[in-house]
């Protein structure tokens, strides 16, 4: 279906065939951002509990219908992202605010803002544009809301100046701003002393028992932390190396360069949790324990097809299974190949088929290879460049919270290979063998309208400023 334009108030039904939804919310200044979250509402217009809030530190509702999937950066600017599985959400539910928030200046600072929906294979559905925002500090943007079996769409461009926290808890969330409670360790015991037939009879050491969960919701951000890395500290000079868990030696062709990478990614996300969830987080996966297996072979028809990796997330009773096609270098996917994926996927009952490569969409959602859309009714197309990668696993180790050195170990030798060349999991390398005679055409102003070495000049350019923007996110 195109895309619909929705002005304040309006409404629009969404297609019965929709499964999921992504929500996209974007804006124009690029000085600080926005947070997108979502509250899942019954009939009385309140969440349920306080598990029906789902934002950067709740991220998921307890059902897994609706999950915040963070920040993204693309062509187009930042934007937040949640993901709503419309056939998930329990019946007690009548609707779904779609919200955003920010921690300095206001919604008037940010220009021009929008709401944009976008269906599983990245076509957008709906976009709701509004700059009628002044002082606020969050804002209702819409409202996915149920009638008569149907799921609709309504705009709304509702502000509070209350932030984050006073609009929750207008719709019934008990918030509580307060530090949150720090779970004591078990004290060391000290060494038994002997003891007369005078002294009272000893008892053992218990556990002091850990302090209650606190209650309420805290809207406050946590503090970044920075992983500790293992010292090599008694080598008796500079020369010498400590071994590397991931080995660039003796990388030979593209194919073996792609399941050495292949297989690197997901044994590192199988190690790292926290890394396992920013990456899986990309591509709509619930939080969860995850496993990752490599080059899984399936029947298809008469011939077999073999994805290059499955990744499958635990959360209570349900399992998400993902099938991954990666491909480094130049290597690009194919229409045939993916759709081949789709299809085993429908079969098996699976969520997503992820196409992995050295594209970097260019917008929300963007797929690099277009599909048969009669192919996505059950499961989802999702899209993760290298370059996100490199940046998630970049994010993790300066601001993820590991605090285990083991684990902060293992994901910086897989950031040290990813990075290598012969990884084939490139970022932005140079401006292309076109680069300095089209520089030069515009300086003399003989550049031709039309020349193709332009176009070609001009996406590198994209993928340049896509790439800085990423590095600069981790750095900074």
């Amino acid at each position: 279906m195109e895309d619909q334009f929705l002005s304040k108030g309006q409404n629009i039904e969404l297609p019965d065939e929709l499964d999921q939804i992504d929500i996209v919310i974007t804006w124009d200044n690029t000085e600080f951002g926005v947070d997108a979250s979502a509250l899942l509402l019954g009939a009385d217009g309140k969440v349920r509990s306080d598990a029906d809030f789902v934002f950067y530190n709740q991220q998921e509702s307890a059902d897994g219908s609706v999950r915040y999937l963070g920040r993204r950066e693309a062509e187009s600017g930042p934007h937040e992202r949640l993901l709503v599985h419309l056939a998930a959400v329990p019946e007690q539910v009548d609707a779904i605010a779609l919200v955003g928030s920010v921690d300095s200046g206001s919604f008037g600072d940010l220009g021009k803002l929008a709401l944009q929906l976008v269906d599983s294979g990245g076509s957008p559905i709906a976009e709701y544009v509004t700059a009628d925002a002044s002082t606020e500090t969050a804002f209702v943007f819409g409202q996915v809301y149920r009638r008569n079996g149907k799921w609709k769409l309504r705009a709304i461009g509702q502000g509070w100046a209350s932030g984050l926290a006073g609009l929750a808890e207008d719709f019934g969330v008990d918030v509580s701003e307060d530090a949150p409670v720090e779970e004591s360790s078990s004290p060391e015991l000290e060494t038994p002393q002997p003891i007369s037939e005078s002294d009272p009879p000893v008892t053992e050491p218990t556990t002091p028992p850990k302090p209650a969960r606190q209650r309420g919701v805290r809207t406050a951000k946590p503090v970044p932390k920075k992983a500790p890395l293992p010292e090599f500290k008694h080598a008796e000079s500079e020369t010498w190396q400590p071994a590397r868990l991931f080995s660039v030696i003796g990388v030979g062709t593209g194919e073996e360069q792609e399941r050495r990478t292949t297989s690197a990614l997901v044994s590192t996300m199988q190690a790292v949790p926290l890394f396992a969830r920013a990456v899986s987080s990309r591509v709509g996966a619930p939080a969860g324990s995850f496993e990752g297996y490599v080059e899984v072979p399936y029947v298809k028809g008469e011939s077999r097809v073999i994805p290059d990796a499955v990744w499958r997330i635990a959360r209570g009773s349900r399992l998400w299974t993902g099938l991954l096609e990666a491909k480094t270098g130049a290597g690009t996917h194919t229409r045939e190949q993916l759709e081949n994926y789709l299809d085993v996927a429908k079969k098996n009952k699976y969520d997503v088929v992820i196409s992995l490569s050295n594209d970097l969409p260019a917008g929300a959602g963007e797929l690099p290879v277009e599909v048969d859309k009669r192919k996505l009714t059950k499961v989802a197309l999702r899209h993760l460049s290298w370059a996100e990668v490199i940046h998630e696993a970049r994010m993790v180790l300066s601001h993820g919270g590991i605090d285990n050195p083991l684990q902060g170990w293992i994901l910086s030798e897989f950031l040290r290979y990813i990075e290598h060349p012969k990884s084939g999991a490139a970022e932005f390398v140079d401006m292309g063998r076109h680069w300095v005679s089209i520089r030069d055409s515009v300086s003399a102003g003989t550049l031709r309208p039309g020349d193709p070495k332009a176009a070609a000049v001009a996406q590198s350019w994209i993928a340049l400023a896509r790439n800085l923007a990423l590095r600069f996110t981790a750095d900074l």
